[in-house]
C-alpha cells in the first residue's frame, strides 16, 4: 500500500502520491511494441543514453529501459516472444494495441516471474518466490520488513521452499490454492493461466516434497507435472 511505501522514504527528499490518473501501465506484445517504437524519436531508440530524459536503472529482470518525453518503454523478460511494458500518460497509451492481460500472465508464468495477489498477501517471502534468483533482492544494502529473515536464509542456505512451474490438464486454480503430496500439505499456488486445454501454474513447493506426486487440493484429479523454468532453481539435491 501507499502508506507502507511511505515508511521507506526515510530522509530522501521525495513525496509519494497516487499516479494512476497520470501514468498508466500497458502490456505490449511484440507487434504492439514494434508499432509503438515508430513514435519514439530515433535518437532515443538507437541510443537510450541520448534520450531527452535520463535512462533509469531497469527493474529486476528487464533488459532495456528507454525514457523519452514522459514515456517509459521497458523490454520485459520473456521465455518466448518479446514483450514490453509501457508507462505513459493515459491519452498516449490508448493509441497502442495492448496485449490481453491473460496472455501477459501466461508469459509471466513461462518466464518464472511471480505475482502476489490479495489471497497470497504475506504468504511468501522473497526467496520462496525466487526473487533472489531474479535479481530482485540485494544482500548488500537496503532496509525493508523481513530483511533479517531473508538475509539469514540466504547466508545459511536454509531456503526450504521454492517456486516451480507446473502443468495440469484441469482448469486454472486460484492463487493461494493448496498443493498436496498425498494428504500432506506441500505448497501453494502463486499464479496460473489457462493454456492449451489445461493450465500452467507457478507454485511454491517444499523441496522435501518436490519429487512426490503433487496435486491440487481443490480437485484430487488435478495432478501437477513439473516443467522447466528459464533459470536454475536450487533444490538442495
Amino acid at each position: 500500500t501507499l502508506a507502507r511505501l511511505r515508511k521507506y522514504v526515510l530522509r530522501a527528499k521525495v513525496q509519494l502520491e497516487p499516479g494512476a490518473d497520470r501514468l498508466v501501465p500497458y502490456l505490449l506484445d511484440a507487434e504492439a511494441a514494434a508499432a509503438l517504437s515508430k513514435s519514439i524519436p530515433e535518437s532515443a531508440a538507437a541510443d537510450p543514453a541520448g534520450a531527452p530524459a535520463a535512462t533509469a536503472p531497469p527493474p529486476f529482470g528487464a533488459r532495456a529501459h528507454i525514457e523519452c518525453d514522459g514515456v517509459s518503454l521497458i523490454d520485459w523478460p520473456s521465455a518466448e516472444a518479446p514483450r514490453m511494458l509501457l508507462l505513459a500518460p493515459a491519452e498516449y497509451s490508448r493509441q497502442t494495441d495492448a496485449a490481453r492481460c491473460e496472455a501477459w500472465r501466461r508469459a509471466d508464468i513461462r518466464a518464472g516471474l511471480p505475482q502476489v495477489y490479495a489471497a497470497t498477501h504475506e504468504t511468501f517471502i522473497a526467496p520462496m518466490l525466487n526473487l533472489d534468483l531474479l535479481g530482485g533482492v540485494s544482500y548488500e544494502k537496503g532496509c525493508y520488513t523481513g530483511q533479517e529473515i531473508i538475509a539469514r536464509m540466504h547466508f545459511r542456505g536454509s531456503v526450504k521452499r521454492r517456486m516451480f512451474r507446473f502443468r495440469s490438464p484441469w482448469p486454472a486454480p486460484a492463487p493461494g490454492t493448496r498443493v498436496l503430496a498425498g494428504d500432506t500439505h506441500a505448497g501453494e499456488v502463486v499464479d496460473s493461466a489457462t493454456i492449451d486445454g489445461g493450465c500452467e501454474v507457478l507454485a511454491v513447493i517444499s523441496l522435501a516434497q518436490l519429487d512426490a506426486p503433487l496435486r491440487l487440493e481443490s480437485d484430487p484429479r488435478a495432478t501437477l507435472t513439473r516443467l522447466e523454468l528459464p533459470y536454475t532453481v536450487p533444490t538442495g539435491t
